[in-house]
């Protein structure tokens, strides 16, 4: 129970405001935030956020932008229908996803069934790859090493892991369905 706390409330750009209840109650000292909208506020406020964290204190950080929940948060907890249907590191809900995408543009002198096989489904559209794998080094490594081997290069290479806001889409749209 937080019987002693302070409200901040602090003018942000554009005329916005930040509210933030800070606890120092709670070992280390805990805090909850409201984020702002605003692209210069929320810049501003996600670095008042880190300079809290690092001085220990424990944040409940309530947001929309699952990109801010990626940048700041240590845990998430994503709920869908009133009820948690994941939660971990941001980390650990990406690699429990198990699809990282590969994109490269195939080299002009090579055709799509000379590519090497690899665990993941291939599709091509023109010279574009995509690769969605579940086994992103060892599918990078059969690639690279098979260009490498050709002398070709695998011009647009990227190597992509969902994002939260992937995840979260994922998560979410199979509650949705059920309900």
């Amino acid at each position: 129970m937080m019987s002693r706390c302070t409200l901040l409330r602090t003018a942000a750009p554009e005329g916005g405001e930040w509210w933030c209840v800070v606890s120092g109650q709670a070992t280390p000292p805990g805090a909850f935030a409201s984020a702002p909208r605003i692209a210069e506020a929320r810049r501003q406020f996600w670095s008042l956020i880190r300079s809290l964290r690092d001085l220990g204190t424990t944040m409940l950080l309530t947001t929309h932008y699952l990109d801010e929940a990626e940048a700041l948060a240590d845990r998430v907890a994503i709920i869908a229908a009133g009820r948690i249907v994941a939660e971990g590191t941001p980390a650990d809900l990406a690699a429990a996803q198990r699809s990282t995408e590969i994109r490269f543009i195939l080299p002009a002198e090579v055709t799509p069934a000379e590519l090497p096989r690899v665990s993941g489904g291939v599709t091509t559209r023109g010279r574009n790859v995509e690769l969605s794998t579940d086994d992103p080094t060892g599918d990078l490594l059969a690639l690279t090493g098979w260009a490498a081997g050709r002398g070709a290069a695998l011009d647009g290479l990227t190597v992509t892991r969902p994002s939260l806001e992937d995840i979260y889409l994922t998560l979410t749209s199979d509650t949705e369905e059920a309900a």
